[in-house]
């Protein structure tokens, strides 16, 4: 009893109801009155699983917490006959409802009921999309990463699916009805699965392995928060009485695909193999199951580049066309050749590296293999034990990929490698009909590296250079011709853990049903890389006019360079309540009301390797800090750097309400207000004297690049720290407060038929305090100001580029949405989505970069948001082709699937591409000085040369900041349809932009034969063409002013048509 208390007082956390849902009615006598203590019964037709329930005094009943699957419900009071009804189907966050009207007679006759129940959610405000197994398995996703299917629902826009997570920086993401995209609750049987990092997604297993998805969308119960998003709720499949199972593997070949829009005549090679295998059944009959699956993704591709222009084999031996300056005497060199005495011997060695141009022009058209490996396990156990139902799941994502790591691949080739591995074990324990217990532990693991593939540094080169760690290649921008390797992380190691204590308890006490429960939720990251430890060079011709020839000089602008393994780490600790009650007031209204208290405690380093800035502040800790610079332990200064926000209550209400009473019509209205997590993003606090990055000017010669430059400490001594140069510091700021969004909508559902219903209404979220990055200390103009006098006129000439995270940043969108659903009955389902909306910010995410040009007028960045599209549409169908009986077999069991997406432009950003301002800000924007429209009626190769009037936009005068508002044109529509035909076929259609429309159709056709092996066992064929007509989704137009003649124009476009064939074996 002392255990149940705690439960009802304290409450949930993130989620329960790990693939599950409710059964609710009310039970009434002949003449319509209600029936008291009437015994409602449900039993899963799969695993035999049974609970029970007792009506209340007004004839109502609700079963909580069942696993998803077909239900048959029985109700029995003495002296009536026994209601049945089997078929029940019990999806995700869905409110069954099954209304029984019992007549006298014995208890041993019984009424048999058949059908579907009612589609109309009469008991929740949650507005929510469910996409059931047969949609998961039959609409074509190219990739098979089922949340591709998010764009599906009303709202989505930037729906990021990748086939291969390989790292925490690179996972899933959506933008939902005006939520930024990594503000998403991503669920796995009721398991947090987000990486820590920048809170995306993880991947989950293959279709074949999952059961169903619901994702929840406006203002859901209080048993949900930590984000102002989605919750995006995916369901493992689970072993029944019954063995089932399937087979399969996917192909592709580069011979049978078409060329992007931009490319060459030559294809890239591509030679793709997907396949696995899943099974589920009973281990012991009605009590013990599992289920497991296998994939592995083998993808060998050949990576073309284009883009490079290395130095010709003229070059290489000093000889140029025009005039070439020597930097030592200011005068062209004699004959345009640089003697072979003045070639730095490690330009000299780079070049022996590199292959020479290959086509006119001096173009380097190279092809890299980048293979790509993936493999995924899966297995579930689920046991009926007693008045317990146990689930376990365990499943690893083991990625693998080749990244060419600049433009020529062979240079500096890096592998990206990724381990996923999660576990969860829950426990629902039914105490009495009233009461029910729920309790879940969960872990994830991840951890992500990336490993440089090229033995060598810059002293191998011939370099007087120390090796600070890996041996890496040094990055070589030369301007305008090539850029070697990379200049930010060429070797890392990221590890990301999750652990995860669930505890909550339903009852159902007269017409309420009160949940209530906590969680604890603890996050630990660790991040060591090698940053620029290499080095990175820029040469833009500055000493002899020629990039190319001041590489061969072996002169650059400017030269980088990081102490090695910079170690970001955090942990944080998270405490969640939560108690929700539905209240039945009576049959045509229930009321949600709800309260959650969200306590995030702030990151903290294991080592306090964090700083943070108050000015004029001197720390106690770190006494040869300059002023201003503080750290965790200073008088003031807590560890994580902020204060802990203790206010986060977040209230819901809602209700529901049947105006006919008959089930097939609700008006539902809700409210709630919702935190966004603030993930470990905000504090990536690099600054002295934990990790040196230092920018030199014109270094002396690439051959010994620190010469005269101050002894560099290459490794953390906090026993006698130092400090060097001008401080750069990016931090928080101390009254940063946790961003919060309130959600309302307001919507009418209609059964219009037994199997098909709508839905219409309004959506609203207005975003308060969302975190935005800020230059914390730009330059300010004055007469003579310069890019190279910059630092002396910042606001702290003290310091450097500070940046800083701030909560000031504001959000609102308004929208209709409308929902049509037909379920699957007749050999034929449909749905359909429509979203009329504006969304407005501040900020469309945290912008680590401090992207905000003007900190002096933060209204200039109201705008529409970087994820708005103001139309949106998708229409997705299952239909199985009706056939006479006197066909033969081959003209028999198609099937003809379909979904279609489309979205109107995003908003694109028009800006200088310099520093006009002189201030240090990046993103500043021009003058409008015209009507940036054109005619309309032009050709596609018009539009593709200038997708907006130029010459309407305009640098401002040097020292100000232009009058262009922020994202004030569109991007062109984008357009994608998949089509699948089978013998259980499959179509689709996905359009995504509408500016100027842009279409990829994908086909595919399937065909079943039957094995006499087993029953119900059939070996299916499939051929699948993504983008079918090859119509080219066209990227976003060049939008800065001092790209010239090539602003405007379009140079890009999505993927081209791909044929995938598949063999399949169901049973």
């Amino acid at each position: 009893m002392r255990h149940t208390s705690i439960g009802l007082i304290l409450s949930a956390g993130i989620a329960f109801a790990q693939g599950a849902g409710a059964i609710h009615g009310t039970v009434t006598d002949p003449s319509g009155l209600a029936m008291a203590r009437a015994a409602v019964t449900a039993t899963h037709d799969e695993r035999g699983a049974t609970r029970t329930a007792v009506t209340g005094a007004d004839g109502g009943y609700v079963l909580t917490a069942l696993p998803v699957g077909a239900w048959t419900i029985r109700i029995e009071s003495q002296g009536f006959k026994s209601f049945r009804q089997a078929g029940v189907s019990v999806t995700t966050n869905q409110n069954v409802r099954v209304d029984a009207r019992l007549e006298i007679g014995a208890v041993a006759e019984s009424v048999q009921v058949t059908g579907e129940a009612p589609l109309v959610d009469t008991r929740s405000s949650t507005v929510g999309t469910l996409i059931d197994s047969r949609r998961v398995l039959e609409l074509p996703m190219n990739g098979r990463n089922v949340i591709a299917l998010a764009g599906l629902l009303p709202g989505a826009t930037q729906v990021a699916a990748p086939q291969m997570f390989t790292g925490d920086r690179s996972g899933p993401t959506l933008s939902m009805a005006g939520s930024r995209g990594n503000q998403n609750l991503f669920l796995f049987d009721g398991q947090h699965f987000n990486a820590v990092f920048r809170n995306t997604g993880l991947n989950y297993p293959p279709p074949d392995a999952l059961q169903e998805v619901k994702v929840l969308t406006n203002t859901y119960s209080a048993e949900y928060g930590r984000n102002a998003g989605s919750v995006f709720n995916v369901v493992t499949k689970s072993g029944s009485n019954k063995l089932h199972g399937s087979a399969w593997e996917f192909l592709r070949n580069h011979k049978l695909n078409a060329r992007n829009f931009f490319a060459p005549s030559v294809k890239p090679q591509l030679i793709q193999n997907q396949f696995g295998a899943a099974a589920g059944g009973p281990v012991r009959r009605d009590k013990l199951f599992v289920f497991g699956s296998w994939e592995s993704l083998r993808v060998r591709p050949a990576s073309l580049n284009t883009s490079a222009f290395p130095l010709t084999a003229e070059e290489r031996a000093g000889r140029f066309t025009g005039n070439v300056r020597d930097p030592l005497t200011g005068q062209p060199f004699p004959n345009a050749t640089i003697p072979a005495a003045r070639i730095d011997p490690v330009a000299r060695s780079v070049n022996e590296r590199i292959p020479l141009p290959n086509r006119p022009g001096g173009q380097l058209v190279e092809t890299y293999p980048l293979p790509q490996n993936n493999d995924q396990f899966v297995v579930r156990v689920d046991w009926n034990f007693g008045r317990h139902t146990i689930d376990g799941r365990y499943n690893v994502n083991l990625a693998n990929e080749r990244d060419a790591a600049g433009q020529v691949p062979s240079y500096a080739p890096l592998d990206r490698e990724a381990l996923v591995q999660s576990i969860t074990i829950g426990d629902t324990f039914n105490w009495r009909p009233t009461v029910l217990n729920q309790a879940r532990i969960s872990f994830n693991r991840i951890r992500s590296d990336i490993v440089g593939l090229a033995d060598f540094y810059l002293g191998d080169l011939g370099a007087n250079f120390p090796l600070l760690g890996p041996k890496i290649p040094p990055n070589l921008n030369i301007s305008g011709r090539v850029n070697l390797g990379s200049n930010s992380v060429a070797s890392a190691i990221n590890v990301n853990e999750a652990f995860q204590l669930d505890e909550a308890v339903t009852w159902n006490r007269g017409s309420h049903t009160v949940k209530g429960g906590f969680q604890l939720l603890k996050l630990r990251y660790l991040n060591r890389s090698y940053s620029l430890v290499m080095g990175s060079f820029n040469f833009t011709g500055t000493f002899s006019a020629n990039p190319a020839a001041d590489f061969l000089l072996g002169r650059a602008e400017n030269f980088s360079i990081a102490s090695p393994v910079l170690e970001q780490a955090g942990l944080q600790d998270n405490a969640y309540w939560f108690i929700q009650d539905d209240w039945r007031v009576n049959r045509r209204l229930t009321i949600n009301a709800g309260l959650r208290y969200e306590l995030a405690f702030p990151w903290v380093h294991p080592q306090d390797f964090w700083a943070t800035l108050r000015l004029g502040q001197q720390s106690q800790k770190v006494r040869t800090a300059p002023p201003g610079l503080v750290f965790p332990g200073d008088p003031g200064i807590p560890r994580g750097l902020i204060a802990t926000d203790r206010n986060n209550f977040a209230p819901r209400f809602g209700l529901v309400w049947d105006p006919f009473g008959g089930g097939r019509t609700s008006v539902r209205a809700a409210y709630g207000l919702f935190y966004e997590v603030m993930n470990s993003d905000i504090i990536q606090n690099t600054s002295q004297p934990f990790r040196y990055t230092f920018t030199f000017q014109a270094p002396p010669a690439l051959q010994d690049p620190l010469r005269g430059q101050p002894q560099i400490p290459f490794s953390v001594n906090l026993s006698n720290p130092q400090f060097i140069g001008l401080q750069q510091i990016f931090f928080p700021d101390p009254s940063l407060r946790s961003p919060y969004v309130h959600q309302f909508n307001l919507n009418i559902q209609r059964e219009i038929t037994r199997d098909f219903a709508i839905r219409a209404g309004y959506a609203g979220k207005l975003g308060r305090k969302l975190l935005m990055g800020l230059s914390a200390n730009p330059a300010v103009f004055r007469p003579g100001a310069t890019l190279a006098n910059l630092d002396s006129r910042r606001l702290n000439t003290a310091f450097g580029n500070n940046s800083v995270i701030s909560s000031q940043a504001n959000s609102r969108f308004h929208g209709f949405e409308f929902e049509a659903t037909k379920r699957f009955s007749r050999g034929f389902s449909l749905n359909a989505a429509y979203t009329w909306s504006r969304s407005i910010d501040m900020a469309s995410a945290i912008a680590l970069g401090a992207a905000v040009p003007n900190v002096f007028n933060l209204r200039t960045q109201y705008g529409l948001s970087d994820f708005h599209a103001k139309h949106i549409g998708s229409f997705s169908w299952l239909w199985e082709i009706p056939t006479p009986a006197a066909l033969p077999g081959f003209a028999k069991g198609w099937q003809f699937n379909g979904l279609f997406t489309a979205r109107s432009g995003h908003p694109l950003n028009i800006v200088t591409g310099t520093d006009i301002a002189l201030s240090g800000t990046p993103n500043q924007r021009p003058n409008v000085v015209g009507d940036h429209r054109l005619p309309s009626g032009r050709s596609r190769a018009e539009q593709l040369a200038a997708w907006f009037n130029r010459a309407a936009f305009a640098n401002p005068a040097a020292g100000s900041y232009g009058n262009a508002g922020r994202n004030a044109l569109l991007s062109p529509s984008q357009q994608s349809t998949n089509l699948s035909v089978f013998k259980n076929p499959k179509f689709s259609v996905f359009p995504v932009l509408l500016c100027t429309s842009q279409q990829s159709t994908n086909l595919s056709v399937f065909k079943n034969f039957p094995l006499p092996f087993r029953e119900n066992m059939r070996l299916q064929f499939r051929s699948e063409f993504f983008s079918v007509f090859n119509m080219p989704t066209l990227g976003a137009p060049s939008n800065a002013v001092n790209a010239g003649a090539r602003m405007g124009q379009i140079t890009s476009a999505g993927g081209a048509r791909v044929i995938q064939f598949a063999l399949k074996v169901l049973f």
